[in-house]
């Protein structure tokens, strides 16, 4: 009889609510179920009104733990993001320390029930601070994204927090040299910060069908140009900047199609900006999609857009799993030049780079892509997302539990 696998905890307050969620990133959860290839994998996460307390998804054993009573009232983890849900009033500003403590709580008593091999918290904040303060057994691996660091640099007590927290780890790893640069920078720390990420299930979008196809399967024009942008509409995406950027793409490719995959706080102003500058023909408002019914999008456009931005609260992206999921799909990328993305986007090779919080170099920047084969491009760009795929970020994580103590 083989071996029983060691165990795996990972921790995080991002994780799909169910098989059917379209609004969660999938992430956390995609490499939760790539590191099953070696653990036997428990993904520790809020619970929300309507999601199973326990459950398996693929191969990871789900916990949600309730942090509020009534748990009808829970509003910090429903997949729109923590932070977006923190601003939006009084009732989740409540909950952010019990939060806390629950989740402190449960790290400490799963931690010591399962005794894992690998503890694995996703954002300093919370998940990270938890970790660190419960101390669970096993390699503690923080992946550091860029939203738990830019809730740090807004910390009075960011240099303690920072360095307590790093110090607890074994190892951390981050999506994009241009976030270990900030968490460093953050906690006045020397963190050893590897970058492992971002990871992407690159046979899952490996095109299938062909990019005319495609767009007819969705029913858009084979011969029209089809731009596409994914994600929650919220300032640090961009896509304000997007739409004044159009009438400019509009001029020169009429019959260009901007399809916007997604939802947010900003989707009827985008609507109305839209209806205003005359561009209903010509933006395309598709509302949340499946993971599979995003690859269909993906295969059909020939550019993907990544506008982002640094929003008004200093917070930013920093590296768009969006682009390595692009690129697997064979699909070029049009981004800004802030972040990582510039780590992953070659100017002319991969994609086509423009200045943040600019419309006109946006402009420029799609009037350059849309004048070019996005063919070559995205067979260049498929090639990098094998790099990425979640099966080697997995053996990167075996491979560090193995290694002895010690950053």
């Amino acid at each position: 009889m083989p071996s029983p696998k060691p165990k795996a905890l990972v921790v995080s307050t991002t994780f799909p609510l169910g098989a059917e969620d379209k609004r969660t990133a999938r992430f956390v959860y995609d490499l939760a179920d790539a590191l099953a290839e070696y653990f036997d994998v428990w993904a520790l996460a809020p619970h929300h009104p309507g999601a199973a307390r326990r459950e398996r998804l693929g191969r990871v054993n789900v916990v949600r733990f309730r942090y509020f009573l009534p748990a009808s009232a829970q509003r910090l983890a429903d997949g729109r993001g923590m932070m977006a849900n923190f601003r939006e009033g009084l009732l989740p500003k409540l909950q952010a320390p019990f939060l806390f403590l629950f989740l402190f709580l449960n790290v400490w008593y799963w931690g010591r029930k399962l005794k894992p091999a690998l503890v694995n918290p996703h954002w300093v904040l919370p998940a990270g601070l938890c970790v660190a303060a419960a101390r669970p057994p096993g390699k503690r691996i923080l992946m550091c994204h860029a939203a738990g660091v830019f809730l740090l640099k807004r910390l009075p007590l960011r240099r303690f927090v920072g360095r307590f927290t790093v110090n607890a780890m074994d190892r951390v790893f981050t999506s994009s040299r241009f976030i270990a640069e900030s968490l460093d920078e953050a906690g006045e720390i020397k963190s050893g910060a590897v970058r492992v990420g971002p990871g992407v299930r690159a046979s899952n979008f490996a095109r299938q069908v062909s990019r005319v196809d495609a767009k007819e399967e969705l029913g858009y024009d084979v011969n029209e140009p089809l731009l596409l942008f994914v994600g929650r509409m919220v300032e640090k995406k961009g896509i304000t900047y997007l739409i004044d950027a159009m009438p400019d793409a509009v001029a020169s490719f009429p019959d260009v199609k901007l399809v916007l995959v997604g939802g947010g706080p900003l989707q009827e102003e985008m609507s109305a900006k839209t209806r205003a500058a005359g561009l209903e023909k010509n933006v395309v408002f598709a509302g949340y999609k499946s993971h599979d019914e995003l690859r269909e999008y993906l295969w059909a456009a020939d550019y993907l857009v990544v506008p982002s931005v640094v929003d008004a609260s200093g917070e930013t992206e920093g590296m768009p799993t969006v682009i390595l999921e692009a690129f697997a799909a064979g699909c070029p990328a049009v981004g800004s030049r802030v972040d990582g993305i510039p780590e992953l986007i070659n100017e002319g090779e991969t994609g086509f780079l423009c200045e943040t919080r600019d419309a006109g170099s946006l402009a420029d920047a799609l009037t350059r892509a849309l004048s070019t084969d996005p063919g070559p491009l995205g067979e260049k760009a498929a090639e990098i997302a094998k790099r990425y795929d979640f099966s080697a970020v997995a053996e990167i994580y075996r491979d560090a539990v193995m290694e002895g103590d010690g950053k």
